[in-house]
């Protein structure tokens, strides 16, 4: 079995790491893995394994569109078997990249914002073989009801839910008292959401003046987070993270982190600060199955200050309670989100889906 993984820039920003256990562990699993990442990602310690092979990423979609059918010969060449497209913004050139080369596709679904994309991608696959993946149950719940009955015998969906690696008990950090560092990881977007957490965080320094925050931005406007900080007296105690490969890794030597918006997407940042013990706390997202209240994280179901105000002040007051929470998350995480169990239920997928066939129409049948 030879699989082309296809990965865009915004994505492997956000899930290099889940990448690297992706990779690796088809690897073990005698798959053979050829990474399609963009350019700037070729030199990355995570295909040290294996032979990239590098497309231009663009913000433009008819671009990537382009460049990854232009990889239609290199794959041909290499024997590819199969297309794993890990992010929506590319499954409509993963699809016609696999009509191309007559090959089953595997599209992910990993956002509410994937779901609107689910019936172009159906109509243009056509009789190819073609699988789902959802990141989370909700997600497969909502793409279901989309799916035509498959007389071709395979599953159209599975639910294959991100894997992390879990810390051992050995590699925590100890607890000691010291100077509280908070992350923040969101959009970016200084939406009524954020600035409820910067408001709850101007009272919680007001009272404990050795918080230090790190603001973790997807956006790239961090002029305006920086500025509306400024606004709520934060800018001594803040620091703004540079968006480099790997970046979000560094993080999780914070002692909380606290997720401010309900983004409708699965990010394995949330999974692997559970892993390492990290009391999380977030604003409840319908879409996201694994923040769970008193189980994984502490939960908010308003933007209000007060509201946020009273799970930090928990942390600081009720360091405790706030380890048992960690200890609770990570366990959690072990038993529903080991990364061999994304690896193996992915790479049964793939075995199922290549020994299909395909089935085009014929010019008669053609309209």
């Amino acid at each position: 079995m030879h699989v082309a993984l296809l990965a865009n820039t915004a994505w492997l920003d956000e899930e290099l790491a889940n990448y690297q256990h992706l990779v690796v562990g088809l690897l073990d699993e005698q798959v053979r893995v050829t990474p399609v990442v963009p350019e700037t990602f070729a030199e990355s310690s995570v295909l040290e394994a294996v032979q990239p092979i590098t497309w231009r990423d663009s913000a433009w979609a008819w671009s990537r569109r382009l460049a990854l059918t232009r990889l239609a010969d290199r794959l041909a060449k290499g024997k590819v078997e199969l297309i794993h497209a890990l992010d929506g913004r590319l499954w409509d050139g993963a699809v016609r990249l696999a009509r191309r080369l007559e090959l089953p596709v595997v599209l992910r679904v990993g956002s509410a914002l994937d779901l609107r994309a689910v019936p172009a991608a159906l109509r243009l696959a056509g009789d190819l073989p073609l699988a789902f993946t959802a990141a989370t149950q909700p997600l497969a719940d909502a793409v279901l009801p989309m799916l035509p009955i498959n007389p071709q015998g395979h599953e159209r969906l599975t639910l294959v839910p991100p894997g992390v690696y879990v810390a051992s008990q050995s590699e925590l950090p100890a607890v000691e008292d010291q100077t509280l560092c908070i992350v923040i990881s969101g959009s970016g977007a200084v939406d009524p959401a954020y600035q409820a957490v910067l408001a709850a965080l101007r009272q919680i320094i007001g009272e404990h003046s050795q918080v230090q925050l790190f603001f973790d931005s997807q956006g790239k406007d961090e002029h305006a987070l920086w500025q509306a900080a400024r606004g709520h007296g934060l800018l001594a105690h803040m620091s703004l993270v540079p968006r480099r490969l790997g970046h979000r890794e560094l993080l999780l030597h914070a002692d909380v982190l606290i997720h401010p918006q309900a983004l409708g997407r699965a990010r394995s940042l949330l999974l692997q600060a559970m892993a390492r013990g990290l009391p999380v706390l977030a604003r409840r997202d319908p879409w996201v199955d694994y923040l769970i209240d008193e189980q994984t994280c502490w939960l908010v179901d308003r933007d209000e200050p007060a509201d946020w105000l009273e799970l930090v002040r928990r942390v600081v007051q009720e360091p405790k309670r706030a380890r048992v929470l960690g200890h609770a998350a990570r366990q959690w995480v072990r038993e529903h989100h080991g990364a061999s169990r994304q690896v193996t239920t992915t790479a049964d997928l793939y075995r199922q889906l290549a020994a299909q066939p395909i089935r085009f129409p014929g010019p008669s049948s053609r309209k």
